[in-house]
C-alpha cells in the first residue's frame, strides 16, 4: 500500500509519513530561539483509516526509511515553559518552514520538484530523546499549510533523536483545519492514552480517528455524550 509518486483519485486519502533525524543547535545568546533541522525521507500510504497504518520499516543499517522522496526542513524552536531549551522538559514550539523543503513527483512528471510549507508549527515536549517512562513525553503534534492544502501531523520521537510524523491533508472546510496545536494534542491523547502516568500509549500514535481522512471527532463525542447520558439515567 506504499506509493511513491502515484496517488489515489482523492489524494488526501494518502497519509504521508516523514521519518528522519532531528537536530538542535544551541543559540549564541541565552534566551534566543535555537536553530533546528529535520531531514530524512517520506513515504505515502493510501488509506483513509489511519488505524490501519503501521510505521514504515527501516533497514537496520539505513539512516532513513527507503524512499526516493527526501526532505530537509529547518527553522527555530523556543520553550513555551520555564525550562531552557537544553533537551529538558518542555513544552516547546517549533517552526519548520525553512530549509530546502521536500520532494514531490506529480503524476506524469519526469522529475521530482521541491516544495515548502508556508506554515509548519510543531509541538514537542522534549528536544532530545531522554528515554522517559512517560510515553506521552515522546509525542509530537504539528499543523500547517502549503500550496496544496492545510494539514495536521502526529508522531513521536525515538532513540537517536529520530522523529517519525504522519501527515494528513485536509479540506479547507474540515473543522480540524482550524485547530491549534493544543486542540490537536487534546483530541489525540483522548484516544491513544490509557492507564496512568502516560505509560500506555498506542503506537504509532497516528492510529486514531483524529487522523482519518474524514473528520470523526464530532461523531465520537456525540456517542460519548449519549453514553454518559445513559449512565446517568
Amino acid at each position: 500500500r506504499i506509493f511513491y509518486p502515484t496517488m489515489p483519485d482523492n489524494w488526501k486519502e494518502t497519509l504521508f509519513i516523514w521519518d528522519g533525524i532531528f537536530s538542535v543547535k544551541k543559540p549564541s545568546k541565552e534566551g534566543d530561539p535555537s536553530d533546528i533541522k529535520w531531514s530524512g525521507t517520506w513515504v505515502g500510504v493510501d488509506e483513509a483509516d489511519a488505524t490501519k497504518i503501521d510505521a514504515p520499516r527501516r533497514g537496520a543499517f539505513d539512516a532513513s526509511v527507503e524512499s526516493d522522496m527526501t526532505f530537509e526542513v529547518e527553522g527555530t524552536v523556543a520553550s513555551t515553559g520555564n525550562d531552557k531549551d537544553d533537551g529538558g522538559a518542555g513544552p516547546f514550539t517549533a517552526n519548520l518552514t525553512g530549509g530546502s523543503g521536500w520532494d514531490l513527483q506529480d503524476d506524469g512528471a519526469e522529475s521530482k520538484s521541491k516544495h515548502s510549507d508556508t506554515v509548519h508549527d510543531v509541538h514537542l515536549q522534549q528536544l532530545r530523546w531522554l528515554g522517559s517512562p512517560d510515553k506521552t513525553a515522546n509525542l509530537i503534534f504539528a499543523r500547517g499549510n502549503n500550496n496544496f492544502a492545510p494539514f495536521i501531523s502526529v508522531g513521536w520521537m525515538r532513540p537517536g533523536n529520530r522523529i517519525t510524523l504522519a501527515r494528513r491533508y485536509l479540506d479547507d472546510t474540515d473543522p480540524r483545519s482550524k485547530w491549534d496545536l493544543e486542540d490537536l494534542k487534546k483530541a489525540v491523547l483522548e484516544e491513544i492514552c490509557s492507564g496512568s502516568e502516560g505509560k500506555d500509549v498506542v503506537t504509532p500514535p497516528w492510529k486514531c480517528s483524529v487522523m482519518h481522512l474524514e473528520d470523526q471527532t464530532a461523531k465520537r463525542r456525540k456517542v460519548e455524550e449519549q453514553k454518559d447520558a445513559e449512565e446517568k439515567e
